[in-house]
């Protein structure tokens, strides 16, 4: 049986050619993806080594209906890692223009 890509999956793939300038990385079941200034952090996403350990300290950490804010987003693992384990509610701000996805 062919399984068919989704019209997200295609302007993903289509979108560095378009554009020029984004990538992304299927990483934890997330399709994220940035400009190519975040190359090397979804590079290391991929690999599985981007803050591996922290990461699961964190999961860890989360009861279920926790909120969580997370200031200095960059491009939101956290924020994704948060609403994946069960928070009730998350915020993610990045006031820095030129890190944000």
């Amino acid at each position: 049986m062919k399984i068919r890509p989704t019209f997200e999956q295609l302007w993903l793939r289509a979108l560095p050619r378009v554009t020029g300038d984004y990538m992304w990385a299927s990483v934890d079941g997330f399709h994220m993806y940035g400009s190519t200034k975040h190359q090397l952090m979804l590079y290391w996403l991929l690999k599985g080594s981007y803050e591996r350990y922290t990461r699961k300290l964190f999961v860890r950490a989360l009861e279920p209906g926790s909120r969580v804010l997370d200031v200095g987003a960059h491009i939101g693992l956290y924020a994704l890692t948060a609403a994946r384990a069960g928070a009730e509610s998350v915020l993610a701000f990045e006031p820095n223009p030129s890190a944000r996805a």
